[in-house]
């Protein structure tokens, strides 16, 4: 994966390293939809680098996806498994 300080895609400042024991990063984004699913390359790209900034609490308004569609909530909660959780992690 690409880190952030080489990502040419990305707008703004690239933030401060923190210590994500001591310190809780929240992002809150406003993706106005999440464009095609939520499995695209452009979405999971975009948690890989909340990942490697520190995130710890992801916030989504205005994602345009109808959240009480369980093929939405089981597609989401494996992007996040994929990139939040360490490589070989048995996924419940």
């Amino acid at each position: 994966m690409t880190a952030v300080t080489d990502t040419q895609d990305t707008w703004g400042h690239v933030p401060e390293a923190i210590d994500t024991s001591t310190t809780l990063r929240v992002l809150l984004q406003n993706p106005n939809g999440i464009r095609r699913s939520v499995t695209g390359k452009n979405f999971l790209f975009g948690l890989h680098l909340c990942r490697e900034i520190g995130v710890g609490v992801i916030s989504l308004v205005e994602t345009n996806v109808n959240w009480h569609q369980t093929q939405h909530t089981c597609a989401m909660q494996r992007c996040l498994q994929k990139t939040f959780l360490p490589p070989n992690t048995k996924h419940p």
